[in-house]
């Protein structure tokens, strides 16, 4: 039931990065049928050591940035579901995010970068596949660090800082997402007849969202307190926002 979880969470991440128009620091690739596949972080700033360190804490205090927001945009929902909607994707998105980063950390990323450039010059189409068989490899990993007392690299405390902030903005995200999409549809279904009518639309996404979501915040919470004991054995500073709900 876990794995169906996992790979629930990944499809439903890799659906929103597949479409998504290219961002800051994402590195993006097309195969030949036209899909797009986004690997966010951008190899060029890996090498040498010290760079890759450099750009790794660039990126969590951008983290941080959006993180310091994410609260003032969750209190907005009201009864619309454009910005639960838009939030939901966020979410997503940032959780793919951390993933790649926690691949970065472990070593892990580098094959996948090979893995997934093999897999669009052969169209073979399975580059998303990669993806999350390599996401649930690092899950694994991370699971198993968070009971050891090994001493990480500075490089690695600066990816799991990194990605810890990050999946802590999707877990924030998703957390208030709960209750916002179930407050949604008890609101269209409160709705008269015409009104009701305007808002239908929304209703199956919605629907599926307040189903599929409670399952998706249990997996990311897990994650997330891993990687919380883990930044709490090695000294890695915790935004005071990152926490468990």
């Amino acid at each position: 039931m876990k794995k169906i979880i996992a790979v629930l969470i990944m499809v439903m991440a890799l659906s929103v990065v597949l479409n998504a128009k290219k961002d800051d620091g994402k590195k993006k690739g097309k195969d030949k049928n036209t899909t797009e596949f986004y690997l966010m972080l951008d190899d060029s700033r890996m090498n040498p050591l010290e760079e890759q360190i450099k750009y790794a804490n660039s990126l969590a205090s951008v983290g941080e940035e959006v993180l310091a927001t994410v609260q003032d945009a969750l209190g907005a929902l009201g009864n619309n579901f454009s910005p639960i909607k838009a939030q939901f994707d966020a979410a997503q998105e940032e959780t793919l995010l951390a993933k790649e980063m926690l691949m970065q950390a472990l070593g892990i990323r580098e094959k996948v970068v090979e893995a997934i450039a093999e897999a669009k010059a052969t169209d073979s189409g399975n580059a998303g596949q990669i993806f999350m068989d390599k996401s649930a490899q690092a899950d694994e990993i991370i699971s198993e660090m968070a009971e050891d007392t090994e001493e990480l690299s500075e490089v690695q405390k600066a990816w799991i800082r990194s990605g810890l902030i990050r999946m802590g903005t999707s877990v924030l995200r998703e957390a208030a997402l709960v209750k916002a999409v179930a407050d949604y549809i008890s609101y269209v279904d409160s709705l008269p007849a015409l009104s009701k009518a305007k808002e239908a639309k929304n209703l199956p996404e919605a629907t599926l969202i307040a189903k599929d979501l409670p399952g998706i915040l249990g997996t990311q919470v897990k994650s997330l307190g891993s990687l919380i004991k883990i930044a709490k054995t090695n000294n890695i500073k915790i935004p005071a926002q990152v926490k468990l709900p």
